[in-house]
């Protein structure tokens, strides 16, 4: 079987790929700082994560769609000759004849995958700490963890603490802060 590319077009690609590993590799590190941030409850660091990861998202989404028109631009006769078949497979294993280029498009996809459960991973951080964030809140406003509902200032003693910082019980509920 004849090579698929001829040598500059596996150069452009060669180094196209490694400039889209580069980046990806850099995307996973922002979600890494992301997930530090997140569980550290550090707000300065999470911003520049966040605008960090911003920017690779960008980078990325360019790379990829500048891959898919160099893909484009040297399949472009060939593809007319494939069957269905032929072209579905293509797709999904692009560089099955070039070990190189089959090895860097597999590094690729790992690394895109690590991204896609570190981003998950991120997301139920961030789930956890909404969470939290909203019981102390209904904490402050006087909800019960339990309804959501406001409690009854005389169906149960309020606890709260005096200046020695003892358990005092109050017949009836104070509020702590208003807004």
């Amino acid at each position: 079987m004849p090579p698929l590319f001829n040598q500059t077009q596996r150069h452009q690609l060669t180094q196209h790929l490694h400039q889209e590993i580069d980046a990806t590799e850099e995307m996973l590190q922002a979600l890494q700082v992301e997930a530090d941030a997140l569980s550290q409850h550090r707000a300065d660091r999470l911003d520049q994560a966040v605008q960090i990861k911003q920017e690779k998202t960008l980078l990325l989404a360019q790379a990829g769609q500048k891959r898919e028109q160099l893909m484009q631009q040297l399949h472009g006769d060939e593809k007319e000759k494939q069957t269905d078949v032929q072209a579905t497979t293509a797709e999904k294993n692009p560089f099955k004849q070039d070990k190189v280029l089959r090895v860097l498009w597999h590094k690729l996809l790992t690394l895109a995958e690590q991204c896609q459960q570190q981003n998950r991973i991120n997301g139920a951080l961030v789930e956890s700490c909404y969470q939290q964030s909203r019981y102390a809140l209904g904490i402050l406003q006087g909800l019960t963890a339990e309804t959501g509902q406001h409690t009854e200032p005389d169906s149960r003693q309020s606890e709260g603490y005096n200046h020695f910082g003892q358990t005092t019980y109050l017949k009836h509920s104070r509020t702590i802060a208003q807004v």
